[in-house]
């Protein structure tokens, strides 16, 4: 089994250290309240409209999703050199609803909210590329607890993306050989298989990849969608069941590129990168992704 792993993505090497997963933690556990369903001074809240930006569009549905402008966006249509949109998804009409179980009904509703986002978006000719993201709670990078999510529109394409419209595609390939070695698949639909990576850079990532060779996410539809929707509840619910209550990040990876891939990555936060890591360029996973996979199964 190798212990040093290269992650296409981030084009690092990983370095798999099973034995630091057993090391002490003397840090005092901080005591978790629980989450009110309204918060006076949440922007997000039903009611504290005044305090937030106003919808970007109108999105019907059943469970408060709204989109709205960040209030402190990354980039701006004001900004020339720094071109762009910055939205934000708020997923929940209620301050605690759990981001850990969200249902597959939810999860398709925010689906259909992120593509009514991205249609708007292109009425914009200078946008290039739109980045679909969330960090779920303080340990995940969120700054408010309301369970929400962001989109950012650039009027450039990130080289990581160029890199990945290559003619060889590496998800087609990353998929083939996940499904060739049987190892490291948690979950699998008539559209969507769930895998933890080969070169998982953090431990119990979990990508769930489109079978069939698509790029964006403007190009799912009906059952497909429903499908994503399906296997993410599972996903989720199966990390909770090992996780228990966990911060994370999400991230799309979608382009409308014929030669790109569309998959979206789970990334749950169990620890911070540590001097190692940032000074150089490595990584350090203390989970084998064979190892969350049997886990994840056994369940």
């Amino acid at each position: 089994m190798k212990n040093i792993r290269y992650d296409f993505l981030t084009k690092s090497n990983v370095v798999f250290a099973k034995k630091r997963d057993n090391r002490p933690n003397n840090f005092e556990d901080t005591v978790k309240k629980p989450l009110k369903i309204y918060r006076e001074d949440c922007p997000f809240c039903p009611g504290n409209e005044d305090e937030s930006m106003d919808e970007v569009i109108e999105f019907k549905n059943n469970f408060g999703i709204k989109i709205i402008n960040n209030k402190y966006p990354v980039v701006s249509i004001d900004e020339e050199d720094n071109y762009g949109h910055h939205y934000v998804v708020i997923e929940d009409s209620n301050h605690n609803g759990d981001e850990n179980t969200i249902t597959q009904e939810r999860f398709f509703q925010i689906l259909r909210a992120y593509k009514a986002a991205i249609n708007n978006i292109k009425k914009d000719e200078k946008i290039k590329y739109v980045q679909i993201f969330k960090n779920c709670k303080r340990g995940g990078g969120a700054s408010l607890e309301h369970p929400h999510s962001q989109i950012i529109a650039l009027d450039h394409i990130p080289k990581k993306y160029l890199e990945l419209c290559s003619e060889k595609c590496n998800i087609c390939e990353e998929r083939e050989k996940e499904e060739n070695d049987n190892l490291r698949i948690v979950a699998r639909n008539n559209h969507f298989i769930a895998y933890a990576p080969f070169a998982s850079v953090n431990a119990y990532q979990i990508r769930i990849a489109l079978l069939e060779h698509k790029g964006s996410l403007l190009d799912l539809e009906g059952e497909v969608l429903i499908s994503l929707a399906e296997i993410y509840e599972n996903v989720m619910s199966e990390l909770r069941r090992v996780l228990e209550d966990f911060p994370y990040n999400l991230g799309f990876y979608s382009l409308e590129n014929e030669n790109f891939h569309f998959f979206l990555d789970i990334y749950p936060r169990k620890i911070s990168l540590g001097g190692f890591e940032l000074s150089s360029g490595m990584l350090i996973n203390s989970k084998l992704p064979e190892d969350v996979a049997s886990e994840i199964n056994k369940l």
